[in-house]
């Protein structure tokens, strides 16, 4: 059965207002001022931690305060992630007109941060 792979944050929806949300919490939780989406949006790449080593700077965070952070950010984006979420025009354009089933690396690596949070509980 065809099928193609795809990065769903940024390629097929817009899903900057969502990590801007998700990325605030974290801020003010740690005592900083929310930033706007243009802000977050350079905050964006490689990666959540990335994200939030960039998004809390100001404070210097070591790996214990990243790994919290992270921990604070994946339980707020968990209910976060698609409400504000939109899918850009035509996005699944080429989806409908072959039929191709979707697969989307988001739930992919949010398995496998289910299976490393099992692991750790272990």
């Amino acid at each position: 059965m065809p099928a193609f792979l795809f990065d769903l944050d940024g390629t097929l929806a817009d899903t900057l207002p969502d990590l801007a949300a998700s990325t605030n919490y974290v801020r003010e939780r740690n005592g900083l001022n929310v930033v706007d989406e243009a802000t977050v949006r350079t905050y964006i790449g490689d990666g959540a931690r990335a994200l939030l080593r960039r998004a809390l700077a100001e404070l210097r965070p070591d790996n214990a305060a990243i790994e919290a952070a992270f921990a604070t950010y994946t339980e707020h984006h968990r209910t976060q992630c698609t409400k504000l979420a939109k899918l850009f025009p035509g996005a699944l354009r080429e989806r409908e007109r072959n039929m191709y089933p979707v697969i989307s690396s988001w739930n992919i690596s949010r398995e496998r941060e289910r299976e490393r949070e099992r692991e750790r509980e272990r």
